[in-house]
């Protein structure tokens, strides 16, 4: 695999003695028993079958249950040696049920309940179905429960669900609404055998995350603000703890429960409703006190470390003045002109010669400049400057489907990104609730054309008033929808070039974006198996072809089951450029360096 994807997502099992992998677009467990006694397999030996981790979910009971195309397989743990090692001649496990349409990894996910008999399936991110499992020799799907009301919104995913063995389901979606992230909380009680089971919004707003207790009694609900614990099954709050911008929460057993937060982790007692710093985050500042004791301020707030090695929140405290001189050492700063820090902690001896850094200084991993820039033109601009500054565009084409674009702007928003968007008339018209959210996100949205067609196909005449009533129709389209007009950038579709084509642009006021990497996209493969590219391969190759003032072209809505799209692991892209010291900016910003 490559280097770029070192990092495999897992899936521990309920007793931590297996995990499971996603690599290359096949799923293989991993024994610990087997790494303590050193006896591990090698990776062909624990292949478990084709898939990325959404296709495997853990039972309590111990069991694997692997979705492939329609079929639902159950694995017994102990047998994972023996069905991965005779893969060849033995089936994967045993036939679990059926679904009626095939399950695609890159796009759906589903959840099993405790005892491996329902499974809750949601195919494309929106639409939600329960389905009763049976198992046979001549298998039929089995029963299906869909819910209608739990038919999410284009702009909303499913993020968690708690499934405990009361059958009480909740589950917590995310939204994207006017650019802000909006989390909502629905239930349904599958232990009333009532068909179809009833189904309830809950009344709640803001919900970061919700943690089940061991036992499954009570729930720790993420707020804002504040730790509620509730009563599971009747939802209401028992206690609740003041707590700012808490992330995460952890059971360390039935009473015991750890936080972990933008500024402090801290560690609470349920019953006796105590709680504990264990310790302070992203602190702003910090030094000693009067008393010799350490202070930390982080969040808005002072944390002071007492002698007995605990932290404390203050109302006030005296700090002891800051000194940079010892009987054997003084420290200094020294300013940097450029680097990673502003500046760096000096140590000067004075009981011998010499000056040392207090740190080593960071070694730079970021790509080197070219040497001179490029020429670039501004009528067919495929790269901005090349030497100005370590940045790129990731432009995504919005083509006919909204598949992805949720999530696209999800992991933007998380990334505090903005980018380009080029959208097609078919898109404006598929999809109007999308591009409505879309023009209100903040990013660059730009015309993809009125038609998705090969604008220079000899078998049609498509002259400059042909494109130039292409792009004046999708204008109008995109202005009657979202009262807004699309940015003066546009490609034709396949960005195919002609000297109808720029020239059309220019007497539209039009630049004609075109690229200048290729991302592999008619590769889309996440099985190195098949001999087509896979998703990591796709970056490997974006992350040596890419240059500062590159553009990366990303298509949504494209991909077939077994595969991962690009778009689905932007993250991963991402990071790999941050790494090399890139900023991800929208077309106009490059545009911009070169006209100025």
């Amino acid at each position: 695999s490559s280097d770029l994807y070192k990092d495999e997502t897992v899936l521990w099992a309920p007793e931590s003695d297996f995990l499971i992998y996603s690599k290359g677009g096949d799923i293989f467990y991993y024994s610990i028993e087997q790494f303590y006694k050193k006896k591990t397999l090698a990776e062909d030996f624990r292949r478990i079958g084709k898939g990325l981790i959404s296709s495997v979910r853990w039972a309590d009971n111990q069991s694997l249950f692997y979705l492939k195309d329609k079929t639902v397989y159950k694995i017994i743990s102990a047998e994972l040696f023996t069905n991965s090692l005779y893969s060849g001649l033995m089936s994967i496990g045993d036939v679990a049920g059926k679904i009626p349409f095939d399950f695609n990894p890159a796009t759906d996910s589903f959840y099993i309940s405790p005892d491996g008999k329902k499974l809750i399936l949601n195919k494309s991110g929106t639409n939600v179905f329960l389905y009763f499992l049976k198992g046979s020799d001549y298998i039929t799907a089995g029963d299906a429960v869909s819910f209608p009301y739990l038919h999410l919104p284009g702009n909303t995913r499913i993020k968690k669900v708690i499934w405990p063995s009361t059958d009480v389901v909740t589950i917590l979606a995310g939204s994207i609404l006017d650019g802000r992230t909006k989390n909502s909380v629905f239930r349904f009680d599958l232990s009333q055998n009532s068909q179809p089971p009833e189904f309830d919004k809950l009344k709640e707003e803001n919900v970061y995350d919700i943690e089940l207790s061991i036992d499954g009694s009570s729930a720790a609900v993420l707020y804002p603000d504040k730790i509620a614990i509730k009563n599971y099954i009747s939802w209401e709050t028992e206690t609740s703890f003041e707590y700012k911008s808490p992330l995460k929460a952890f059971w360390v057993d039935d009473e015991q429960l750890v936080v972990t937060g933008l500024y402090t982790i801290e560690k609470y007692n349920i019953s006796q409703h105590k709680s504990r710093i264990l310790a302070v985050s992203q602190a702003e500042d910090a030094g000693f006190t009067e008393d010799n004791l350490i202070y930390a301020r982080a969040g808005g707030s002072v944390f002071i470390r007492t002698a007995d090695e605990r932290w404390n929140k203050v109302n006030s405290f005296s700090a002891a003045k800051a000194s940079t001189a010892s009987d054997n050492y003084r420290t200094y700063l020294q300013p940097l002109s450029e680097g990673p820090y502003a500046n760096i902690i000096m140590i000067r001896k004075l009981d011998s010669l010499g000056t040392e850094s207090l740190f080593p200084y960071p070694k730079s991993e970021y790509d080197e400049f070219p040497e001179a820039d490029e020429k670039v033109d501004l009528q067919n601009f495929t790269h901005g400057s090349r030497i100005r500054r370590r940045e790129l565009s990731i432009v995504f084409n919005a083509v006919d489907s909204a598949e992805g674009l949720t999530d696209v702007l999800q992991v933007l928003k998380d990334y505090n990104i903005k980018a380009t968007f080029f959208v097609n008339g078919n898109f404006i018209q598929q999809n109007p609730e999308a591009v409505k959210e879309l023009s209100k996100s903040g990013h660059e949205v730009a015309s993809l054309f009125y038609v998705y067609a090969n604008l220079t196909d000899a078998r049609y005449r498509m002259d400059k008033d042909f494109i130039k009533s292409g792009l004046a129709r999708n204008e109008d389209d995109y202005f009657s929808l979202t009262g807004k007009e699309l940015a003066l950038f546009w490609h034709a579709p396949y960005y195919v070039v002609s000297s109808d084509i720029i020239e059309a642009s220019s007497e539209m006021n039009y630049i004609y974006i075109n690229r200048d990497v290729d991302t592999f996209e008619w590769a889309w493969s996440q099985s190195s198996r098949s001999g087509h590219m896979s998703v990591p391969d796709m970056v490997e190759k974006i992350m040596e072809k890419k240059q500062p003032g590159s553009i990366i072209p990303i298509r949504l809505g494209e991909g077939k089951a077994e595969e991962a799209s690009l778009y689905s692991n932007l993250d991963l892209l991402l990071n790999n450029l941050i790494e090399k010291g890139y900023e991800v900016v929208p077309v106009s910003v490059l545009v911009g360096r070169v006209k100025h």
